[in-house]
């Protein structure tokens, strides 16, 4: 039976704000975010006063069914708009990123299958070139994701990024003058063609076959593909220019239209429920209750609670449209709101692993196993200790099988 401490696998409470900190990460972050609600319910409360007090109805009975009609139709249009919009934002930014940053390390992970294979360790030209193939291959995916996180908090500077090039074993300054993606670019080629020196007689890769080699260009295109696209997964072109901002402007529109037709609608229903005699109570200057007792056909109330109740239902709905059109700007720094950059790197570190040096080279099952009687010896030791831990669950679970029965 669950029990009150196992609360965390049954409820989601990353949802409570005090889990994040500073609402880093939303788009409750973004201080634009709130002013937009505030204009817009500021333009909303102006229609809202002015009609109150307006000699003039600005929806009368005679168009308050076209107006119902229009708050119907941008509704709709609304919901249908965002749905796909934000659909198409969550694919771009988050499923998307997550596929292309997954190609370079598979990609990577394969090469690396290959090399460790055929890579003749005993030969004297191998510590040269696993040092300046690691040197390149690790390069390729740190670099990849430091452009990718360009527009976060892990933005490194220029100098950072040289010291990067120069940790590999590589000079920066005839690299990084090229394109982001040219320096890729040209750390491919150079890997292709040291693999094609290293395939010549006398060469660590001699042993590597047509077949092979033919395969581990295609992984290595693989890699190389991931990391261009992992470069711009990240770029606000993942979205066409012109759906963008048509779906922002003509969404802030319909928000702007629906509201002064919706206020204006509301003040007019106030005005005609508890104005008596020409007699109208503001809200907000009263707290609640009868407002004149003298009239016992029809009592008028004090509107003040109806009027902060709408208020607040429409701010809340303008925090939830305008947050979807905010999730552009939020999802593209997907490496401080969702991806962990470290984790991705630390990755790529295991992976590059067995090539670091001509001294890491990987071992066999047969270098790894202990000797059998010892291995033995600790199998025999464990299964008892499994045996004996089964038995024990049997016994407890019969315990309390029968005294629920006895229950």
């Amino acid at each position: 039976m669950p029990k009150i401490t196992d609360a965390a696998k049954f409820l989601n409470w990353s949802w409570w704000f005090w889990l994040t900190p500073n609402l880093h990460g939303t788009v409750l972050a973004r201080p634009g975010f709130h002013l937009q609600v505030f204009i817009y319910l500021a333009i909303a409360n102006l229609v809202f006063w002015n009609e109150y007090f307006a000699d003039y109805e600005f929806i009368d009975d005679d168009n308050a069914l076209a107006a119902s009609y229009v708050q119907s139709w941008a509704s709709r249009l609304m919901v249908f708009v965002l749905t796909g919009f934000m659909f198409r934002v969550v694919s771009a930014y988050w499923v998307d990123a997550r596929q292309k940053a997954g190609q370079l390390l598979r990609g990577m992970a394969k090469v690396m299958d290959i090399l460790t294979i055929y890579i003749d360790y005993d030969n004297p030209r191998t510590e040269e070139f696993v040092h300046s193939l690691w040197g390149a291959i690790h390069l390729i995916g740190y670099y990849a994701l430091t452009i990718s996180s360009k527009n976060t908090k892990y933005k490194l500077s220029k100098k950072e990024i040289a010291t990067m090039f120069e940790e590999h074993g590589y000079e920066a300054e005839p690299l990084l003058k090229l394109h982001v993606k040219n320096t890729i670019n040209k750390l491919n080629w150079g890997i292709l063609q040291s693999i094609k020196l290293e395939r010549m007689p006398g060469g660590c890769m001699e042993s590597l076959d047509n077949p092979a080699h033919a395969l581990l260009l295609e992984n290595i295109a693989l890699m190389y593909g991931g990391a261009m696209s992992t470069m711009s997964f990240t770029s606000s072109n993942k979205l066409p220019f012109a759906l963008f901002h048509l779906v922002n402007w003509v969404t802030r529109l319909m928000i702007f239209f629906y509201l002064v037709t919706i206020y204006g609608a509301i003040a007019n229903e106030i005005v005609k429920r508890d104005g008596i005699d020409g007699k109208i109570v503001p809200p907000m200057t009263c707290l609640g209750g009868t407002v004149d007792p003298d009239y016992p056909e029809r009592e008028r109330y004090c509107p003040t609670r109806f009027y902060i109740y709408f208020n607040v239902f429409y701010a809340l709905s303008l925090y939830f449209v305008l947050g979807c059109l905010e999730m552009q700007h939020v999802l593209s720094k997907i490496w401080e709101t969702g991806l962990v950059l470290g984790n991705y790197k630390g990755v790529i570190d295991l992976i590059c692993e067995p090539i670091l040096s001509a001294g890491s080279k990987p071992k066999a099952l047969d270098e790894m196993k202990v000797k059998r009687a010892e291995g033995l010896k600790i199998y025999q030791s464990t299964k008892q200790v499994r045996d004996s831990q089964k038995s024990c669950d049997v016994s407890i679970n019969a315990s309390a099988q029968s005294a629920g029965d006895v229950i």
